[in-house]
Order: structure tokens, then sequence, then C-alpha cells
């Protein structure tokens, strides 16, 4: 895996703007057509690059949609000298997996949510603004939005139930998911109540562990998802 998802991001992003009043001029839906990451510009292409169109609806101070695999939402606020200032932008913790037989890399439909992430999460965003077209940039990766009427309604490129994720492998059976309320809960203590047989959690990479059984078996995954006072765990385990 190229790159691995970035579960919660709950930054505060300065952006650039031309506007110096406290409308942002850009309220309503804004389709995400193109993104530049890594040197690369894409554009958006449901099932090839993406699972579905992404899209960022922004309302009086609130900002939500969707990265392409991952919903996001948080607030955001403009200073006196015509800044934006993004505040608890959360995005969810899936990762979408091309199915076996569609000949994409495993990182295919992640790439808008990787753009997403590699343009808000460490600080200042560029963002600037036309009538239809508004680009959120961090250097030299940036997203591109249109201005719609309404979200994306192009039907969306939805992988068959998966049987692995990342080292946990469910063999015939699929991989299941649950929510479990962080609430200051030990990581082993989760893992242990979604599969009694667990004895110990290894962390991997950020906010990732995985939960193995006597014998060093990975039979669950866990990840801390959305940040902030609602915080989950998210918990993958094998279909019984």
């Amino acid at each position: 895996m190229s790159r691995g998802i970035v579960l919660a991001v709950a930054a505060l992003l300065v952006a650039s703007c031309s506007t110096t009043e406290q409308d942002s001029g850009n309220e309503g839906f804004w389709e995400a057509v193109s993104f530049r990451l890594d040197g690369t510009t894409q554009e958006v292409n449901p099932g090839t690059n993406v699972v579905h169109a992404p899209w960022v609806s922004i309302e009086g101070d609130t900002i939500r949609g969707e990265a392409g695999c991952n919903g996001l939402d948080g607030s955001f606020s403009i200073t006196e000298q015509g800044t934006w200032l993004l505040e608890n932008v959360i995005m969810e913790a899936a990762f979408c997996v091309p199915p076996d037989d569609s000949g994409l890399d495993e990182d295919a439909l992640m790439q808008a949510d990787f753009a997403f992430q590699a343009v808000i999460w460490e600080g200042e965003v560029e963002v600037s603004l036309s009538d239809d077209q508004m680009i959120w940039a961090n250097g030299d990766d940036s997203i591109t939005f249109k201005s719609v009427s309404t979200p994306p309604t192009t039907e969306s490129f939805v992988p068959p139930r998966f049987t692995e994720i990342r080292r946990l492998g469910c063999a015939a059976n699929y991989v299941v998911e649950t929510r479990v309320p962080d609430t200051g809960q030990d990581p082993l203590e989760v893992a242990r109540d979604a599969d009694s047989r667990v004895v110990d959690v290894e962390p991997g990479e950020p906010l990732w562990y995985s939960g193995l059984d006597e014998d060093g078996n990975v039979i669950v995954e866990l990840a801390l998802g959305d940040a902030g006072p609602d915080s989950d765990y998210q918990v993958w385990t094998c279909e019984q």
C-alpha cells in the first residue's frame, strides 16, 4: 500500500482567500472535477480513481461532503484579513478496495481521499474562488471544484464485500465492520470484546491496532476513527 489512509483529520487550517467580507462567497455545492497528487493531475473518474464523485457543501460556517470514499464535515470562519480558518474538519476512516478482477491497484479508489488528506492535513491551504470554480491547494497538491446546484448523482461504483483488511484475512468469509465508542477504552479491551481469543494487540500505522490470538494470527483489526468527543473505534472481524 503506497499510502496509508489517515483515519481522522482534526486540524486547524489557514487558507488565503480573495474575500474580505464575512460572507465567504462560496455557499452551495461544489463538485470536485480533478485533483493533483504527487505531481500528477487526475480527472475524477468514479470506478477508476474514486468510488463516487467527491463534493463539498458550504452553508453558513459549516462544511460537509464526500472525499470519494469517506465523508467529511467541519466548520470554518473568516478573519478580518480575509483568510479562512477551517476548524475540526473530520474525515471518516473507511478504505475502499477494488474487486480482485478489476485490474486496479489496491490504492486506486482512494486517490481523491489521499488528495483531500494531502491538501487539508498539514496547515496552510490556499483557496481561490471564481463564479463557478474553487481550488484548494497546499504546495503542489490541489483539488479543483466546480459549482453545482446539487450534489453529484452519478451512480456510485460499489466494490463487492471484501475478504481482508490490512493483515486480517477472512478466507471464504467476509470482513464485518462494527463501531465501538472510544470513551477512553484500551485497544486491547476493544479487541477482546470483539473476539475473546485476542491475547494481545500490535500497533500499526497511527491509530491502527491488530488483535492477535495466542498463535500470533491477526483475528481483529481496529482503528480509532472519527476524532473529537464522539470518537469511535472501527472494528473489523471475520463474519461468523
